[in-house]
């Protein structure tokens, strides 16, 4: 396997104890395995992953001070070898930890996002199953609530591939779930919910301006009418077309949008 062999500097390892790296190459010798372009041993990965929540045992502080330094480049390799569930779950725990620089978290969680566009099969459903997991740190939430990683997603259900679409709808499902954005703040409610005003279509409608349907409305709806590219031989000789896995997920996430209770969206979603 071939790694990076440019290591971090030695600034860097100011902030690590030594109790986790008596010598200062041993940490960065560890972590040049996730370093590298080259596809990861399932079998090494498991062992990679024990010794590390052996470090994180030992001297919470220090290691974490190390993995999020982006100097040491650690978290950007995690995410890149999240096809390995082994990998997937230390990336869980790292971004579980608070961060204090929000456009960090935030280019984290675009590129987890963006995994699921370009990783093959597992990659996708890992990069579905850690927002779902880290999703539950409060440090993130802002995060998840920002426009920019919301169209991110968005953008993704106009993908050509059935399993990025998939994999988008099912962490949709359970961020909408979670934070009810389309649900505006009534009377008595502290300011207004941003993201609702603009994805939102218009509460009214007039001959002048027509309500406009909202943004994820529109490829939800081009979701459902793509249909099933497969086709089931029934047993006496009919051929179906399965509502399909997909399209399940899209009518899920318009269960949750109706859910919020509010009749101008049901409306708009009913046709």
């Amino acid at each position: 396997m071939q790694t990076d062999d440019s290591h971090p500097s030695e600034s860097t390892y100011s902030a690590v104890d030594e109790e986790v790296a008596p010598n200062k190459h041993i940490i960065d010798v560890l972590f040049d395995f996730v370093r590298t372009d080259e596809e990861l041993n399932s079998v090494l990965c498991g062992y990679f992953t024990k010794f590390l929540n052996s470090l994180m045992n030992r001297n919470r502080k220090g290691f974490f001070a190390y993995v999020h330094d982006p100097k040491n480049r650690v978290i950007e390799s995690l995410i890149k070898h999240a096809y390995n569930r082994s990998i997937s779950d230390v990336l869980i725990k790292v971004l579980y930890e608070n961060m204090d620089n929000p456009e960090k978290k935030k280019g984290y969680i675009l590129s987890i996002i963006n995994s699921m566009r370009t990783q093959e099969y597992e990659g996708k459903l890992n990069s579905a199953i850690i927002l779902s997991e880290v999703i539950e740190a409060k440090h993130l939430w802002e995060t998840f609530k920002s426009e920019e990683v919301n169209l991110k997603l968005f953008e993704l259900l106009e993908s050509d591939d059935d399993l990025t679409v998939r994999a988008a709808l099912t962490f949709l499902n359970v961020l909408y779930k979670k934070f009810p954005f389309y649900e505006r703040k009534g009377p008595g409610r502290q300011g207004s919910d941003d993201f609702a005003d603009t994805y939102l279509p218009p509460t009214g409608r007039t001959d002048e301006a027509p309500a406009q349907p909202a943004a994820c409305f529109s490829a939800i709806e081009a979701i459902i009418d793509r249909g099933s590219r497969d086709r089931l031989e029934q047993q006496y000789g009919a051929t179906i077309e399965p509502f399909g896995a997909t399209r399940m997920q899209a009518a899920k996430l318009i269960t949750n949008i109706i859910a919020q209770g509010n009749t101008q969206h049901a409306l708009s979603l009913a046709p």
